[in-house]
Parts: C-alpha cells; structure tokens; sequence
C-alpha cells in the first residue's frame, strides 16, 4: 500500500491529508462489479481550527493505476469543481434553471462563471471579502 500527506495552513486552520492507495485489487470479491477497476483507496481528512478538530474519510475507486500523491491531487482537483458547482447551483440556481435551449444553457453557464471569477479576483486585488459598494469604481 501507497501513501501520501500532505499539509496545508489556510484561513487560520490547519489541514492534514493522508491518502492510502493500492493498484493490487485481485483479492476485492466485488471486482467484477466495477469493470476496469485499478485503484482503491482512501483520504483521511482533519482539519484544525483553534481547539476544534473534525476529520472525515473519502473513499475513491479507479480505473487509472496512480500512486497516493497522485491521487491527492486529483481529489483535490474534484474538491475544487465541486465547489464551483455548489456556488453555481446555490448563488445563480443553476440546477433549478429551466432553459431547453442547449445553447442559451452553455451561455448562461459561461455568464455566471465568468462573474463568479471576477468576483474572485476582486477579492484577491482588495484583499476583502465583501462585494464592492454601488456606484463605486477602482
């Protein structure tokens, strides 16, 4: 068995992730189940803020053969559209949005992803985490 760790101070918390992996996945009884199946393995999370700890654990299955550190970075990557996904869906509605036109779908995606980045980087140059005020230019 693989594994990996990796450390990261963010926001005033710190985050420990260890990823164990294996490509010997012979002996799984379920094998066949999973057509292509390569990897198993698992990241235990646990952040630390303060006095308060939580940790989780995240199961991953693959049909890619990779090592611990890789597979850290490629949770990390699906951590990251995951996040884009929940702002799409929770700030813009995008799951409820009702449009049939492929196209005006594509281009109202591109809409909202391209504000959500603009915000983004408004709040990287000011280094502040509210929106800027009405009628205020920079």
């Amino acid at each position: 068995m693989d594994s990996a760790q990796t450390k990261e101070i963010n926001r005033g918390r710190l985050e420990e992730r260890t990823a164990y992996i294996t490509n010997r996945v012979n002996w799984l009884d379920v094998k066949g189940e999973w057509p292509g199946l390569s990897t198993i393995g698992a990241i235990h999370r646990k952040v630390t803020k303060g006095d308060a700890v939580s940790e989780e654990w995240h199961d991953f299955i693959s049909s890619r053969v990779m090592s611990a550190k890789k597979m850290l970075h490629h949770a990390r990557l699906e951590w990251s559209v995951e996040t884009m996904h929940y702002f799409l869906d929770v700030h813009y509605l995008e799951d409820s949005c009702r449009l049939r036109e492929r196209n005006s779908q594509r281009n109202l995606n591109m809409a909202r992803k391209i504000s959500l980045n603009l915000i983004g980087r408004y709040k990287e140059v000011t280094n502040s985490k509210k929106p800027p005020s009405k009628g205020v230019r920079e």
